[in-house]
């Protein structure tokens, strides 16, 4: 940090750290820059020690009226319902401005205690609002703290009141609460809020496409038709596409911008977001006594977000309606939107920013207002011919209009790129585009600009197009013996398969089997075995009730045959178990459910949709030969591994080793032992023939991918890194079995300590080959990349501190020196291509992922893909997140784009159930339904 920046946060801190009472001899009015921004200065975190100073743009702000009390004379009581995790509804700056419901007035403190008084928590069907998070307590000062010369002030008169409602907490487990789904208990509360006289909602929270049933687009729907504005985030993962219920017809959907006009680099953007407000540093009430983190004033903290940016555009629509309660949910927005100031950031891009001043003294009566929100996914033809509807939610006269776009791919017909149509609002609500996409291999993701020209003005809207193409069946095989209706369900609303892939990489098996677990019998798994173009179910039979996970296909016993292992936990989720099954779906044990006990050491590994361990042959005199999964973890030394001697034998501290889990056989069940290669008489053995001096190290580092042969054969391959210092080298080591092995190279020329690797596969024909990858996090933005076969190493680095990266998604190679790297960040998968060990292209794709839902960071999936004729790519699916689209991302003309032909939407009878590779090739498999049968399509993916 340099000396400055080290100052100047040394001098906020000092000037607002204060006692743990809340004082009223501190004013923080000055520091909300969101209300009058006169050059404030803070800071940004840019790094893990470092700090960049931000500088307000003086006169950027919302415009709040200097006299917003004087506004109070004439208007209405307006209450705005803050849903979220709670106010607190004693804090100083806010006890005055909270909603107390009239039917509690006159009771008595007993009955008082049973009854909704101030606001609703719908989490634990109570009126207890308590804010031990202090996300909504903050979301509520922005609005309304009180004006009183000390503390903060919010945006809006004495006669806007808050209705606190408590739907999140600061971590949900998973998508329910005591069996309902949140979104469903966040319908609740909009619900709640209207029957008590809402007039305006705060929505400062996201959930995925996954959880939005008919119940809570059914309840948005009828809140907006009873006058009811909704204000929503925008989220904060800076992709195009923001989360539900921000997605939601005629819901306000607010992103961020900090004090120096720009765009917070993590608010989501695009032509779904209507218009922006402060974002960064706003400063505002926590609950009593929670710590403040940044500012260190009791009762008050800064913080940054789309979250903290809603609760000004919420305000503004609260003070709207308290001049006009009856004023049309559409006219709000078309208000709001119509007075915004358009801000041209650094980026170039404009964007349009909340003007409180303009919004209540202009009502701008000649303006259009566009419904954007349902436009985004258009279908192209085989030729590429698409129609684009676009509905007009809102116009005072008609107006002409006109469309353009940079793309060269893109082209609009009856010459509306020429000249301006003309639209009649009497005789139609919608504007009609149609045009073509020339080239299906060109980028999905195309921009147009949309202008309205009425009165002599014109009003630009840029709208970002997702174009695909439907998907077209290669292959079709029915599902026998079972309903339809029991494993796949396609409704207006949403899309859901049972079935799961059964985990087998071979890339040239003939088939892809599938399962479900049968959710009337938790001790039976549904194998849907393919077999002669048909899949025929198979019962496995648990030997307990069971929660299932997976189901793997491999030759567990070494005959030749592929077995299916079945893996999960126990009802009670205390012990992990397997279970064993042959071909025929017949035990392939007597005794066949294997118990691991569930400790801190975990389960195994699953990344991208595979086993992320390995399986090492042992024998063992109960069960004979067969394959056991061996993992690295950091844990003890287990006793039985180490050596007699007391003198001479190993630490048995934690440390990484290379665990196998061995079943031993006792009275009531078989337990799973663990053990490890990192044994007594191994390493000793290692030490001598890699020459290891007795105090250096020796430690093994990973465990590689096996390819078919290797895993039929229980063989595998490691990595050990040994010596000291700048000295240490690596060792790659193969195991047949867990006491002997083989050294296959002494020294790779590389130090793999604290690194990761991927094992690359051939473009060609899709199988591991003998190449490896090691990458090391440097900074979590700073990656380096080396490779066994070239001598030269690459850095891979992301825009900013913001952007971390996450991990590797794929890497290929064709054999001959040209490699493709697939590594994924929070905001984008970056595409690197290497040629004879010089990079040769570089570039990134935005992510779809989100983290507003408490808890839980949701995402698209990704997962490497080859295309034939050496093209590769990643394969991802969004459809639990957005839309009904599954994509390729990959490279053309070096360019890593989702082509059109790439970017495939699910027919309206089907469901993705992700990607395989059969036969040598990748394949999109569908699950489709008429109601009655279901069958799997699949569709080659190839150029």
């Amino acid at each position: 940090m340099s000396k400055k920046h080290l100052i100047t946060a040394l001098l906020l801190s000092a000037t607002l750290n204060v006692s743990a009472k809340i004082s009223e001899d501190i004013s923080l009015v000055d520091k909300q820059w969101g209300l009058k921004n006169t050059g404030v200065e803070y800071t940004r975190k840019d790094g893990e020690f470092t700090r960049d100073i931000i500088r307000g743009k003086v006169g950027f702000d919302i415009n709040l009226p200097e006299d917003i009390e004087s506004l109070a004379q004439n208007s209405q009581e307006t209450i705005v319902a803050v849903i979220d995790t709670g106010v607190d509804i004693d804090h100083p700056d806010l006890k005055e401005r909270i909603w107390e419901n009239p039917e509690c007035k006159g009771k008595t403190p007993e009955q008082r205690a049973k009854m909704s008084c101030f606001g609703l928590n719908v989490l634990d069907s109570n009126g207890d609002v308590l804010d031990t998070v202090g996300h909504g307590t903050h979301i509520a000062g922005v609005i309304a703290s009180v004006a009183n010369n000390y503390g903060t002030s919010g945006m809006t008169h004495s006669k806007v009141k808050i209705m606190p409602m408590k739907a999140a907490r600061s971590q949900f487990r998973g998508y329910t609460v005591n069996g309902q789904l949140t979104s469903e208990l966040m319908a609740s509360a909009v619900m709640f809020a209207l029957r008590n006289g809402a007039k305006v909602i705060n929505l400062s929270l996201g959930y995925p496409k996954v959880i939005v049933s008919p119940k809570v687009l059914a309840t948005f729907d009828y809140a907006q038709k009873n006058g009811v504005v909704i204000v929503a985030a925008a989220g904060n993962n800076n992709k195009n596409k923001p989360v539900f219920p921000c997605n939601f017809p005629g819901v306000i959907c607010v992103g961020a911008m900090d004090a120096a006009g720009n765009k917070l680099l993590s608010s989501n953007y695009g032509h779904k977001v209507d218009i922006y407000a402060p974002g960064e540093n706003i400063i505002s009430t926590i609950p009593q006594g929670l710590e403040s983190e940044i500012i260190r004033v009791n009762g008050y903290d800064a913080r940054n977000g789309t979250s903290h940016a809603s609760p000004f555009v919420a305000g503004l629509a609260a003070l709207l309606k308290s001049q006009d309660p009856n004023m049309p949910v559409a006219e709000v927005k078309r208000r709001i939107l119509a007075n915004a100031k358009m801000i041209k950031a650094q980026d170039g891009k404009v964007y349009p920013f909340i003007d409180v001043k303009n919004t209540l003294n202009n009502t701008n009566k000649n303006s259009v207002l566009l419904d954007l929100k349902n436009v985004d996914e258009v279908s192209v033809d085989g030729e590429g011919r698409f129609e684009l509807k676009i509905p007009i939610a809102k116009a005072t006269t008609n107006f002409n209009f006109y469309v353009k776009s940079q793309d060269q791919d893109l082209s609009f017909e009856s010459n509306a790129e020429a000249k301006a149509m003309a639209i009649d609002v009497a005789e139609t609500n919608e504007i009609l585009l149609k045009g073509v996409v020339k080239n299906l291999l060109s980028s999905a993701d195309k921009q147009m600009e949309l202008v309205i020209v009425q009165n002599g003005s014109e009003t630009k809207y840029l709208v970002d197009i997702d174009f695909n193409m439907v998907s077209v069946e290669t292959s079709k095989a029915p599902v026998l013996g079972i309903p339809a209706q029991a494993i796949v369900k396609i409704t207006k609303y949403y899309k859901r398969s049972s079935l799961q892939r059964v985990l087998e990489r071979d890339s040239h098996k003939q088939t892809q089997d599938l399962f479900f677990p049968n959710p009337s019998k938790k001790n039976e798994v549904i194998l849907l075995k393919e077999q002669a173009n048909r899949f025929i179910p198979i019962k496995l039979k648990l030997e307990k009730m069971s929660e299932i996970s997976s189901v793997i296909k491999v030759d567990i016993n070494l005959d030749g045959e592929k077995d299916y292992f079945v893996y999960g936990a126990t009802e009670d989720k205390r012990k992990y178990f397997f279970a064993y099954f042959d071909k025929d779906g017949k035990p392939l044990f007597s005794k066949n459910y294997w118990l691991l006990p569930s400790t801190r050491f975990g389960g195994l590994p699953f990344v991208r949709g595979f086993e992320k361990f390995s399986y090492i042959k042992v024998k063992t005199q109960d069960f004979g030969e067969f394959l056991a999964p061996l993992i690295v973890r950091e844990w003890d030394l287990p006793f039985v591994d180490n050596s007699e001697d007391p003198i001479d034998r190993l630490l048995l501290d934690k440390k990484k080793r290379g665990y196998y889990l061995l079943p031993e056989v006792n009275e009531k069940f078989v337990e799973l032992k663990l053990r490890t290669i990192d044994s007594y008489n191994n390493i000793t053995r290692l030490r001598k023939e890699l020459g290891v001096n007795a105090f250096d190290t020796l430690d093994i580092a990973h465990i590689i991918n096996q390819d078919e042969g290797e895993k039929s054969a229980g063989v595998v391959r490691t990595t050990y890194v040994y010596g000291e210092g700048f000295r240490k080298k690596t060792a790659i080591v193969e195991f047949s079995s867990p006491d002997q092995f083989k050294i296959v190279t002494k020294n790779l020329g590389k130090n793999v300590d604290k690194n990761d690797y991927s094992r690359f596969r051939s473009s060609a024909d899709k199988t591991f080959s003998d190449e490896l990858m090691f990458v090391r996090l440097f900074k979590r933005n700073l990656l380096r990349v080396s490779n066994t076969e070239a001598s030269r190493s690459f850095n891979l680095k992301s825009e900013t501190w913001e952007n971390p990266i996450v991990g590797t998604v794929e890497v290929f190679t064709n054999g001959e020196g040209k490699r493709n790297y697939f590594i994924e960040s929070r905001y984008k998968i970056f595409s690197v291509t290497e040629e004879n060990g010089l990079v040769s292209s570089m570039s990134a794709l935005p992510v779809n992922r989100e983290s507003s839902y408490p808890g839980l960071s949701f995402s698209q999936s990704f997962q490497g893909v080859s295309l034939g004729d050496g093209h590769v790519g990643v394969f991802t699916d969004t459809k639990s997140i957005y839309g009904e689209t599954v994509s390729v991302m990959t490279n053309v003309d070096n360019e890593f784009i989702r082509p059109v032909k790439f970017n495939i939407l699910m027919k309206p009878n089907c469901v993705s159930i992700g990607q395989s590779e059969i036969k040598g090739s990748s394949m999109l498999q569908m699950h489709c339904t008429n109601g009655k049968n279901s069958w799997i399509e699949r569709q080659k993916l190839s150029f």
